[in-house]
């Protein structure tokens, strides 16, 4: 089998149930839907940071973003595969670009708000002589519906920028799509600001006590879901290009920067709610093109961003022998392995050290053991040292000591 080309999509801030066929029922999300039902589903994978940066460190390198060390020594997966003869681009956040090379084509948009005087995508608004209000809405994004349409928005602009790139480059090819949706500010365009009625809201899972679920939030809601819709679409315009362009042995991964806490408090106590760590650190995450891989499937197995880097580079044929902190996926996607790994690491908002698995999470440094509560998100009793708990204590001290490795 020849090499795979390599899609990789980062979403900015998306909660791991924000999407249909993670089992929600209030969002449409076809295109993203069909990746995963010829894919593998990862129902229980985790960031290890809630910072773009930080999880881009992750994602390119396979290590867990707070080692020490100069970033530039690291290796670094798009030089590893530009090495092996692939075609690179990075197109979307500019957050999420932590080092330039690499990349044969870099294309890149500041985040809303902040850092949106000078990247491509203003640029792109002025040469086409864009409305005024797409570069005000970037410059000073409100909640709300987007006051252009969606032709000028980032999420479009990105999927455009990929659209061309694929038109025009060969194979084997390596692609970032780093998208600045549906994170805040919430400013969906019509028609999808339009798509779900505030009054069907409800709190997504993991936030139900952490959250004052009031009808502004449930206004709030409906227009994340219209973006998360929106970038929907948008993925699909890339998914078929690919089809055009004829380029079906290509391995698509989805999955998300963060989570989304969606509005939930950070510090209302000294042990944060586990909605924080719950919310925000675990992430969808699927696999699709991986020949002999197993479709249309969901795994409960323990993953991190540190597994896709080995995962990737091995599929490339490139140089998959650097140290990293991850475990190479291929085996379980092709159904040759059960476990992945005993917890997933995270450092949480307030730079807490954590460790979860499916039903728990232990927090080192002050320690504690939180039961998940997936209907409220929040547990606020220490159950370290409790005998009916001493079991899931065990494990979880037992992965941190071997840095989260799989068991032998």
């Amino acid at each position: 089998m020849s090499r795979p080309n390599i899609i990789q999509i980062i979403v900015n801030q998306q909660h791991w149930k924000a999407w249909g066929y993670a089992g929600n029922p209030l969002v449409s999300t076809p295109y993203l839907d069909s990746i995963a039902k010829h894919g593998l589903y990862f129902d229980q994978a985790s960031a290890h940071a809630v910072a773009e940066a930080s999880a881009a460190k992750s994602l390119f390198t396979g290590r867990f973003p707070q080692q020490k060390g100069d970033d530039a020594s690291l290796p670094f997966v798009p030089e590893l595969l530009q090495q092996a003869s692939y075609t690179t681009a990075y197109i979307g956040a500019r957050a999420g670009l932590i080092r330039e090379s690499g990349f044969d084509q870099i294309r890149l948009v500041g985040e809303p708000g902040q850092d949106s005087e000078d990247d491509d995508y203003c640029a792109w608004l002025r040469e086409r002589e864009a409305p005024a209000c797409a570069l005000e809405a970037h410059h000073s994004p409100q909640d709300g519906p987007a006051p252009m349409s969606q032709e000028w928005t980032e999420t479009t602009w990105i999927a455009t920028q990929a659209v061309r790139f694929l038109k025009a480059t060969t194979e084997p090819f390596y692609a970032t799509l780093h998208f600045t949706s549906p994170g805040p500010v919430f400013n969906p365009p019509q028609p999808w600001a339009s798509q779900y009625k505030a009054t069907n809201m409800h709190a997504l899972p993991g936030l139900n006590g952490s959250v004052d679920f009031d009808k502004n939030a449930q206004k709030r809601l409906a227009w994340y879901y219209g973006l998360v819709s929106h970038l929907d679409s948008q993925i699909g315009r890339v998914m078929g290009m690919l089809s055009v362009q004829g380029h079906t042995n290509t391995v698509i991964v989805f999955t998300a920067n963060q989570g989304h806490a969606f509005g939930a408090p950070h510090n209302d106590n000294p042990i944060p709610a586990l909605a924080i760590h719950e919310a925000e650190m675990r992430v969808p995450l699927v696999i699709s093109g991986v020949f002999g891989q197993r479709r249309g499937e969901r795994s409960h197995a323990l993953v991190q961003h540190s597994d896709i880097a080995p995962a990737l580079l091995n599929l490339a044929g490139a140089d998959d022998t650097f140290p990293h902190d991850g475990v190479n996926l291929l085996p379980h996607l092709r159904g040759e392995k059960s476990t992945v790994h005993r917890g997933a690491y995270s450092q949480t908002r307030d730079h807490l050290s954590v460790i979860r698995n499916k039903d728990y999470t232990l927090q080192l440094s002050p320690d504690g053991l939180y039961r998940h509560d997936t209907l409220s998100g929040v547990c606020a009793d220490n159950l370290l040292g409790a005998p009916k708990h001493i079991k899931a204590q065990v494990q979880l001290f037992k992965a941190w000591e071997k840095r989260v490795s799989p068991p032998k």
